[in-house]
């Protein structure tokens, strides 16, 4: 399967790495810290959706995590992406549609009974 972001989810991205560019520069502008081990600017919208498909979607279906600014400061909050909503699956072959549409039978006639 191939996941990609819905329009809904590249703009939650982008706007997820402006937070993090606006902490960033907010941090480093009052001296606190450095971006030597670790910068938050080279994080894209695709870094994030490969992050987010990495960690997993809970039972929410939710991808959460964060990320540092600098070296030793963290994001006010994590990201939240709803696999659904942000995220979507793609199949890349029709072995993985059939997959797919096995899998969502099988859960169907399991809620069913």
């Amino acid at each position: 399967m191939k996941y990609i972001f819905t329009e809904k989810g590249k703009k939650n991205a982008k706007n997820y790495l402006a937070n993090l560019m606006a902490k960033r520069k907010e941090i480093l502008d009052a001296g606190l810290d450095t971006t030597e081990e670790f910068d938050c600017a080279n994080l894209t919208i695709e870094v994030l959706l490969e992050d987010a498909v990495d960690v997993g979607f809970d039972e929410d279906m939710q991808a959460i995590n964060g990320y540092y600014v600098t070296d030793h400061y963290d994001s006010d909050n994590p990201y939240c992406f709803t696999l659904g909503e942000d995220i979507v699956m793609i199949p890349e072959s029709e072995e993985d549609l059939y997959d797919s549409i096995r899998k969502n039978y099988s859960e169907k006639k399991v809620t069913n009974e």
